[in-house]
């Protein structure tokens, strides 16, 4: 947890007690948060930047193109000399064989952004690739290790979907023989079982049953799963965990907030005695797995609007739950 400062009371040895109380209290000095905000994009970063937080919108309808670094006790406001416009509901991820973080998309203030970044831990780069994608309103990205490339998925309720491949220089349409089918607005992560990358959906237009969607690099494959997890839209995060070689799902409900693990075969609920307290309709910035420490991060976890949803981080140990 983030300190707030400390107040340091010496024993009486001056002449009035509470003249020398007063001389030696240290000022509580407040945290540094990001301002609140919604729509921020977040990715795990380069080096001991542990989440990367860009952009979001007010609850004036401000749009924001600050960046901000969580090294897994406090945030700090980097200032770059060069960043993306102001936008919200940008996708970012954290492209491991190139140690920078991957944004696209998203809406500013004239529409439906298309550019794509790389942040490096110092400085935004403006990419300029050949064929950039248009992401449309249900889309998410993960990196994909075996192919030592950063997946994107968008697409349509109802309607098969559409993969595009970065390399690092340019997007390509990888027009599989199999798309997902998008029930929901969907999720994804890298999965240390296979090397590649795991999505969840909805199974159907309604539906709260999660479909499991792997990546093999080529194509997509539906995987069954018994007792799938419950998933509601904007309330469902999901990261790889690799010390553990699982998937960590997230999720939250009028019931509470639910654990789930994916073992390449199969979800299970994970029960855990302390977790996250974001409530019903809570918002997080998302689960991001610590480059360092391979610990699945959840950043910016609590009620919508409120500042302190920015001061505290929660990290998956494998068997539960610890505040940062």
């Amino acid at each position: 947890m983030i300190a707030t400062g400390v107040a340091l009371l010496r024993p009486a040895s001056a002449p009035s007690r509470a003249r020398d109380t007063a001389a030696s209290t240290v000022p509580v000095v407040a945290p540094t948060l990001p301002p609140p905000r919604q729509g921020e994009a977040v990715a795990a970063g380069p080096g001991s930047q542990a989440t990367v937080l860009f952009g979001g919108v007010t609850a004036a309808g401000t749009l924001l193109d600050d960046t901000w670094a969580f090294d897994g006790h406090r945030w700090s406001e980097l200032h770059p000399g060069t960043a993306p416009s102001a936008r919200t509901g940008a996708l970012a991820a954290y492209d491991g064989v190139r140690h920078q973080v991957v944004l696209t998309g998203g809406r500013g203030a004239t529409g439906t952004l298309t550019d794509t970044w790389t942040w490096d831990g110092v400085g935004w780069t403006a990419q300029l690739p050949e064929t950039p994608p248009h992401p449309l309103s249900w889309s998410a990205m993960a990196a994909d290790a075996g192919s030592g490339t950063v997946v994107m998925v968008t697409g349509r309720s109802g309607a098969p979907a559409q993969t595009w491949i970065w390399d690092g220089r340019n997007w390509t349409g990888a027009q599989p023989a199999v798309e997902p089918v998008l029930g929901a607005p969907p999720v994804m992560s890298g999965d240390p079982l296979t090397g590649h990358v795991l999505l969840l959906t909805a199974a159907g237009a309604g539906s709260s049953t999660a479909a499991t969607w792997l990546w093999d690099g080529r194509t997509w494959s539906l995987r069954p799963a018994a007792q799938p997890p419950v998933v509601r839209a904007g309330a469902t995060w999901m990261a790889a965990d690799p010390v553990a070689r699982r998937v960590l799902l997230f999720t939250t409900s009028t019931a509470g907030g639910a654990t789930w693990l994916w073992n390449g075969s199969r979800w299970s609920y994970v029960f855990s005695a302390v977790a996250p307290a974001i409530g019903a309709d809570g918002v997080a910035s998302g689960l991001v797995t610590d480059p360092v420490s391979g610990r699945p991060v959840l950043v910016g976890a609590g009620a919508a609007g409120d500042p302190s949803r920015f001061h505290r981080g929660w990290t998956w140990h494998g068997d539960g739950w610890r505040a940062a």
